[in-house]
C-alpha cells in the first residue's frame, strides 16, 4: 500500500493548502495521513475531494523513544484507511491505539491539562527544579517544564490554543507561555526557553536559573504560594485524571486500556503506577 504522511506546522489553513496542491498529484489507492497533534481530522479533510482516504497518523516526541501512534479516525475516514495506517503501524515497530477525532485525540488532550497545571504553578510560586523533580520522581519519564522544551514553545502553544479553543473553561491561554514564545525562547531548538542551554562537549545542557526567564515570569507572577510535594503532584496530575474520565463518558475511545496505553507509550507515564 501506499501513503503520504503531512508534517508541517500545526495551522489549519496551512495544512489545506498544502493538501490542495498535493491531492490531485495521488493515485487513488495512496492514503493521505497527517501528523497532526491536536486539529480535527474533519476539520482538514474539509475540502478534500476524497476524505474517506485521509486519516490522522500521529507520531509522539521523541519518535525513537515512543512507541505510541494515534489512528485518528476522522467523521468519513473510511474503515479500510484506519486498518492500512493500523497495519503500517504495527509493521515499523509502533503501538497503534485508533481514537475518535476531536481536539486534542486522546494524548494530547490527556497532556495539555498537565501542560498548563506546571504553567500554573511557576505562576503560583513552584520553581522549575521543583516541579520537574516531584514528576519524576513519581516516575514520569520526563518533568513538565522539560518536557515543553524539548517539544518547542511555539508547538505547545500552537496545540495549547486550539484545546482553549474547545475547552475554554479548564485550558487557559498561558500568559506565560505566550510571552516566552514572543521573547523568541522556543526551547532547546532555539538556545532558550524555560531554561537556557549552552554547547559544552557537544552536547546541550541546561543552565539554572535564568534571569532573563525570571524577568519573564515576574511579569504575570501571582503572591507566591508554597507547595508540598504531594500538593505539588495533585494539582500536576488530577487535571489529567479528571480529563481521562471526560474521554470515556464522550466515547472517544473503546475502554479505559486505549487510555492506559495512550499515557504509557506516549506520555511516558510510570508503568508500576
Amino acid at each position: 500500500y501506499k501513503r503520504q504522511l503531512e508534517s508541517i506546522v500545526e495551522r489549519p489553513a496551512e495544512k489545506r493548502q498544502l493538501y490542495a496542491r498535493l491531492e490531485p498529484l495521488l493515485p487513488e489507492d495512496v492514503i493521505l495521513a497527517s501528523n497532526t497533534s491536536t486539529i480535527s481530522i474533519g476539520r482538514l479533510a474539509a475540502e478534500l475531494s476524497d476524505p474517506g482516504r485521509f486519516c490522522g497518523l500521529h507520531f509522539f516526541h521523541p519518535v525513537a523513544r515512543r512507541a505510541l501512534v494515534e489512528v485518528v479516525r476522522g467523521p468519513q475516514t473510511s474503515d479500510e484507511t484506519v486498518a492500512t495506517l493500523v497495519n503500517h503501524a504495527r509493521r515499523i515497530g509502533k503501538i497503534p491505539i485508533v481514537v475518535s477525532d476531536g481536539p486534542g485525540f486522546l494524548v494530547n488532550r490527556l497532556l495539555l491539562p498537565y501542560l498548563n497545571e506546571a504553567l500554573e504553578l511557576l505562576l503560583d510560586g513552584a520553581s522549575i527544579e521543583q516541579i520537574d523533580r516531584t514528576a519524576t520522581e513519581f516516575g514520569m519519564a520526563t518533568g513538565p517544564i522539560g518536557l515543553m522544551d524539548e517539544i518547542g514553545l511555539d508547538t505547545v502553544l500552537m496545540g495549547g490554543m486550539v484545546l482553549h479553543e474547545a475547552f475554554p473553561d479548564r485550558i487557559p491561554a498561558s500568559p506565560l507561555l505566550i510571552g516566552l514564545v514572543k521573547a523568541g525562547r522556543l526551547g532547546r531548538k532555539s538556545g532558550a526557553g524555560f531554561l537556557s542551554y549552552f554547547e559544552a562537549n557537544g552536547t546541550d545542557r541546561p543552565s539554572q536559573p535564568d534571569p532573563v526567564f525570571e524577568r519573564i515570569l515576574a511579569r504575570w507572577a501571582r503572591p507566591r504560594q508554597h507547595f508540598t510535594p504531594t500538593q505539588l503532584l495533585g494539582r500536576l496530575l488530577l487535571p489529567m485524571v479528571l480529563e481521562a474520565t471526560r474521554i470515556l463518558e464522550e466515547g472517544k475511545v473503546r475502554d479505559a486500556r486505549a487510555i492506559d496505553l495512550g499515557v504509557l507509550f506516549g506520555l511516558g507515564f510510570p508503568r508500576f503506577r
